[in-house]
């Protein structure tokens, strides 16, 4: 199936390139601040053997996996797909496996 093209007014365009001038400056004035991103984002990007490393290291510390994701600049699908290619298991391993009985312990 084609891709469907969208025209643009003049208004329309006026208002892309406003837009993407204001973000621009944004973004320009926080690097003059000295203000860095809270991640890095290596999407797209191959793993490398220490984002490996890093990953095992995170599932043995029991960190969730979207806050694995942060830490590595890689979105939860990534983390799990590689997870699986490595053939480690994301589940918590301090919890008891039948939660509901344990709980019901008299």
């Amino acid at each position: 199936m084609a891709k469907k093209t969208v025209r643009l007014n003049a208004a329309q365009k006026k208002g892309l390139e406003k837009g993407r001038k204001i973000v621009a400056a944004k973004r320009a004035k926080a690097r003059a601040a000295g203000k860095t991103p809270k991640y890095i984002r290596n999407t797209r990007k191959p793993w490398g053997k220490d984002d490996v490393r890093e990953l095992k290291q995170l599932i043995k510390e029991n960190t969730p996996t979207r806050v694995i994701g942060l830490k590595l600049g890689r979105t939860v699908a990534s983390v799990r797909d590689m997870a699986r290619d490595e053939g480690l298991s994301l589940k918590p391993t301090n919890q008891s496996p039948n939660k509901s009985r344990a709980k019901k312990k008299r």
